[in-house]
């Protein structure tokens, strides 16, 4: 017979310990102890990070709480809580930002880990999200409902679900290879024409194959300062290699463009980000972004089309020739974040067929391949979406409670 209890009266449930930047790096990196899991440790894909050289020696152990293996871990908060979800198998200490779940000697370790993956669960959680970060409070989740079956049961239900995920598992492995793979055919075209070793190409500086570089700034106030509506300030977030991300593409208003106004952003300008872990990602500026400025983060280099083309320049930008050279430039000044200088745009040595008609053939060349290959990808990424469906709908099937319930 199913029960119906709530999830604190049947599993012990704690949120962990946030450790200071300095003490975390003076006292617990690469020691002998127990490992200490952050939320970046958890994955989307319900794996655990225990070897992120964060440990907890044994004479600090007293002042961790510690999350004990057979235990679900789940984020409390921020914009993947409740979506990153896994099943410990080691013993950790482990963020605030986690809650811990550790089952009752009623229940199967595992079952809980399921429950946590289902609707049942994800509503009660999304219905129990609140505050500016978005999080759950430890008193919100143990009241929670849980659905659940004798123990027998339980096993049974865990077996299953362990052999189907499995297979789902490696079916979703095997497309998302053949997606790596699809994405690889482009790569590899790419750096067979841009490797460099062409002797009839050009060669010459930035500096001279173009007409502006030149980054911007961040407003006066920053995120809290950005509009619903106006011009377009693009950040290092909305430039990808060959593709711009409108997600999160920040507005300012004409006051604020003013000051911006020598990177004004035109029609085939290339995008190219300058600093952090995105640097040297690069695109052609969309036509529906414009009116547009650039923060500080990104610089605008405006082809000299006379001698080079955009385009042909961003396919050069983002080949492997061409980026393991401007990831070396960026990690060069010993700098902690990565950072290319408007100096180092300008002093970098660009090769290029004198001929704008071999630029254009080899510009419809790469992008008859590269629209060729993102549709192999689309269709790889849909199976994916397609097979990793079947998860939520076998959860479902199995984890839903019987008709009727003891009381």
């Amino acid at each position: 017979m199913w029960k119906i209890v709530k999830l604190g009266d049947v599993c012990f449930i704690q949120s962990g310990n946030s450790i200071a930047k300095k003490k975390k790096t003076e006292l617990f990196t690469n020691v002998v102890g127990t490992p200490y899991v952050a939320t970046k440790d958890v994955g989307f894909d319900g794996s655990i990070d225990y070897e992120n050289g964060i440990y907890i020696p044994q004479e600090h152990a007293s002042s961790f709480k510690k999350s004990p293996s057979g235990s679900t871990l789940v984020c409390a908060e921020g914009g993947s809580a409740g979506r990153k979800i896994a099943f410990s198998t080691d013993n950790c200490c482990f963020v605030n930002k986690l809650f811990s779940i550790t089952p009752n000697e009623s229940l199967e370790a595992k079952y809980i880990y399921y429950y946590a993956l289902s609707e049942e669960f994800q509503s009660q959680f999304k219905a129990a999200i609140h505050g500016l970060i978005g999080g759950v409070s430890l008193t919100k989740i143990k009241e929670f409902t849980i659905s659940i079956p004798p123990l027998a049961e339980q096993q049974r239900i865990v077996a299953k679900l362990d052999a189907a995920f499995a297979e789902i598992d490696e079916a979703v492995e095997i497309a998302r290879n053949k997606q790596k793979n699809a994405e690889q055919l482009f790569k590899n075209h790419l750096a067979s024409i841009f490797q460099m070793n062409n002797q009839k190409w050009l060669s010459d500086n930035f500096k001279n194959l173009t007409s502006k570089i030149g980054s911007g700034a961040t407003p006066r106030g920053g995120k809290a300062s950005y509009k619903r509506e106006g011009i377009s300030l693009i950040r290092s977030m909305n430039v990808h290699d060959m593709y711009f991300m409108y997600k999160d593409l920040a507005k300012i208003d004409d006051k604020q463009a003013s000051a911006l106004s020598n990177v004004t952003v035109q029609e085939n300008d290339i995008l190219f980000n300058i600093t952090g872990a995105s640097v040297a990602r690069c695109c052609l500026v969309e036509k529906d972004v414009l009116p547009a400025r650039v923060n500080q983060h990104v610089s605008i280099i405006r082809a000299d089309t006379s001698k080079v083309l955009p385009k042909f320049i961003v396919f050069g930008l983002i080949s492997k020739t061409y980026k393991d050279q401007l990831l070396s430039v960026g990690n060069s000044g010993g700098a902690t974040r990565q950072a290319i200088t408007k100096t180092q745009i300008q002093d970098f040595i660009f090769h290029y067929p004198k001929s704008k008609e071999e630029q254009s053939n080899i510009i419809n060349k790469l992008n008859s391949i590269y629209s060729h290959t993102k549709n192999i990808e689309e269709v790889y990424v849909k199976q994916i979406n397609q097979i990793m469906q079947l998860k939520s709908a076998i959860l479902s099937k199995e984890l839903m409670p019987h008709k009727e319930f003891a009381a």
